[in-house]
């Protein structure tokens, strides 16, 4: 499950969960971002990083860092 962070007021990480069509979106996003950035030439090993990043988490935390 695609996973979507944004701050709260208190500065916490609040962690949504979004329908399916909303989480491909994310992940359609998030991997033409590194194609576009020359993570891999492959958009679908881009996919498969994008999503692997949004259901560690770790696309989240990177959110709430900026």
């Amino acid at each position: 499950v695609a996973l979507f962070a944004r701050r709260c007021d208190d500065g916490a990480a609040e962690i949504d969960s979004f329908d399916p069509m909303t989480q491909r979106v994310f992940v359609i996003n998030a991997a033409a971002a590194l194609w576009t950035a020359g993570v891999s030439e492959s958009l679908e090993d881009c996919s498969h990083r994008a999503a692997a990043a949004i259901d560690s988490g770790a696309a989240g935390d990177l959110l709430v860092r900026l």
